[in-house]
């Protein structure tokens, strides 16, 4: 199957794409270029953003683009041994880092139901690691994310988390 773009065209989310990551949040990432190569030439990758400031953040901005919203599946996040040492006994804490704080070599991705198997594959051959998908793209407003937890709205997690020194 070929999965390499040959021609350049606009990349957007589309309805029920699957959201992805390509790693663990707070794991040291040695792949970073062979991850974008990979993304930028994929042809079922949609459109895909750098984490430089949580996934909230950059998620919003890929949806603006796309004029679609999102449904996250907090559980389904991979977090890296850093993130779980600090908080894992604090999972609101652990989400609200991967959200708005999380400054990771790690990029978020929408991928073509039909093909992410097969997009999957070739970027864990390609790559070394695995893509890990967390959700899925919806109809709605792209400022609004559904964030859910075990089959429950997670609404409290939409707010930044703020520093006060």
């Amino acid at each position: 199957m070929n999965i390499i773009q040959t021609t350049p065209k606009p990349r957007l989310a589309a309805i029920d794409d699957i959201i992805c990551l390509t790693g663990m949040l707070g794991a040291s990432s040695k792949a970073y270029i062979k991850k974008m190569e990979f993304l930028s030439l994929c042809k079922h990758v949609h459109i895909f953003n750098e984490l430089s400031e949580g996934i909230d953040k950059a998620l919003k901005f890929m949806l603006d683009k796309s004029g679609v919203s999102a449904e996250i599946q907090l559980e389904d996040i991979p977090f890296g041994r850093g993130p779980m040492k600090k908080y894992g006994s604090q999972p609101s804490r652990l989400y609200q880092y991967a959200l708005h704080e999380s400054n990771d070599n790690e990029l978020i991705l929408t991928v073509d139901p039909k093909h992410f198997a097969d997009v999957s594959a070739d970027y864990q051959q390609k790559t070394g690691t695995p893509l890990r998908a967390i959700g899925r793209i919806v109809n709605g407003d792209p400022q609004h994310i559904n964030y859910i937890e075990n089959a429950f709205p997670a609404t409290q997690l939409n707010i930044p988390w703020e520093h006060f020194c």
